[in-house]
């Protein structure tokens, strides 16, 4: 059965958009203002699941809707999704102090309406999830109230519970600190910061498993406690896609200039308490940050320094944490993987690259020009002329296809991009 969407809008064809959007994952009620709106969610309290809210309405706004709603305790509960055509910081952020759990802008992209929505859901169930399962021993007095994450005694107690009663097992403990938050909180206001922390915790806790021990330990710190990783490299992956995922914020409302630094340590079999676990991954967090900070280092791992790192290299020129992800699981440890997903980045790292480039993967397939800048960037640099290049398109557009060509690449593959195809492809180019 599916969830219920009610959709508030004046414009009967916004409605209509956003139904057809959602009508294959949501049971969809409508109301075209304000009024109309708080009396179906009066009257079906326990059966609406989200809120899609329009905030410029005739008679009732959108801001006065969400001030209605923290007086009534069965709306509170409810996520509300609002639909705004400004782009006003000032007008964010009066909606989200209002209690407003994330914004869409007109016109709005299919896409990112799904993915917010989402996000929101996906955080929603979690708390619900938690909140029932720990209501044994005074969930609230738990959780992070602005989160809904645990609370650092909690994060503690519950760590030391999964260490002490599973050692033989090998866990992974993850510490999250935001890069450049101060900035965040001193150009945009500290309700800007606030929406921010509680956006990249609910990214943090989509991440993991229900079962996973995730918590806000410190005013822009995290920690999660994963349990029982079969294969480090589970846990290696899930640093570097979420540090991926904050690099090019992908559907994510937040501050262009924020990042995560990340450090990971594991277990081991050995270690039985929370704060000697913590200690060590706190120690790969200040190396992350010393590091240059939108990166994750490992317990015990030593990364080559730039200076000195004579690898051969494949250079990925890409946003997407699928397509990246999925590299990094067939190029071979020996090799330096170097992630680009700005022209500037490019420059950056050329400049400062001390191996020899043995391929190229050059994502296009979600590039509006079909890819012609991200061709000419590398058109012009004389050090790329004789690499072999992959080229990675759009599944059917020839456009794509001849300009790749075009430009010299040595192979091409579509997305979505399958794990045994490029395996092939890397095997061939890095004999």
């Amino acid at each position: 059965m599916y969830d219920t969407m009610l959709i508030v809008d004046d414009s009967e064809l916004i409605r209509e958009v956003l139904k057809v959007i959602f009508q294959n994952m949501y049971t969809i009620m409508e109301a075209e203002n304000g009024e109309e709106a708080l009396e179906i969610i009066e009257a079906c309290r326990e059966n609406i699941n989200v809120v899609l809210l329009d905030l410029q309405m005739p008679e009732m706004s959108g801001i006065e809707i969400l001030k209605k709603r923290q007086k009534m305790d069965f709306f509170k509960n409810i996520p509300v999704i609002v639909i705004t055509s400004s782009n006003a910081v000032e007008d964010h952020i009066t909606a989200f102090k209002e209690g407003a759990n994330d914004f869409v802008v007109k016109p709005f992209v299919p896409e990112i309406v799904v993915s917010r929505v989402n996000n929101v859901m996906a955080s929603a169930r979690r708390l619900q999830n938690i909140l029932k399962e720990s209501e044994h021993f005074k969930t609230k007095a738990e959780l992070d109230l602005m989160t809904g994450l645990y609370n650092k005694m909690t994060t503690e107690f519950l760590s030391d519970a999964i260490l002490q009663s599973s050692p033989e097992k090998n866990h992974a403990l993850f510490v999250f600190d935001i890069d450049n938050f101060k900035i965040v909180n001193d150009t945009e206001g500290h309700q800007a910061g606030d929406q921010t922390i509680r956006i990249i915790a609910n990214l943090i806790a989509s991440q993991f498993r229900d079962t996973d021990i995730a918590g806000r330990i410190g005013g822009d710190e995290f920690v999660v406690l994963m349990e029982g990783v079969t294969s480090k490299d589970i846990a290696r992956r899930k640093a570097q896609d979420i540090v991926r995922i904050m690099k090019y914020k992908p559907n994510l409302t937040l501050p262009t200039n924020v990042s995560l630094s990340v450090g990971l340590c594991f277990s081991e079999g050995q270690i039985t308490d929370y704060k000697t676990l913590f200690k060590m991954a706190d120690e790969c967090l200040y190396q992350s940050k010393k590091e240059g900070k939108a990166r994750y280092s490992e317990y015990g791992v030593l990364k080559p320094k730039k200076e000195n790192d004579n690898r051969d290299v494949v250079l990925i020129l890409s946003r997407d944490r699928d397509i990246c992800s999925k590299i990094d699981g067939v190029v071979d440890s020996s090799l330096h993987l170097c992630e680009i997903g700005t022209r500037e980045e490019l420059e950056n790292e050329l400049m400062d690259l001390k191996g020899s480039i043995k391929l190229m993967y050059v994502d296009i397939s979600d590039e509006k020009d079909k890819g012609a800048s991200k061709w000419e960037d590398i058109r012009e640099k004389n050090s790329l002329i004789n690499v072999p290049k992959i080229a990675i398109c759009k599944e059917g557009d020839m456009q794509q296809y001849s300009l790749a060509l075009q430009e010299g690449a040595t192979d091409i593959i579509s997305v979505p991009v399958e794990i045994e195809i490029l395996q092939r492809r890397n095997d061939k180019y890095l004999q």
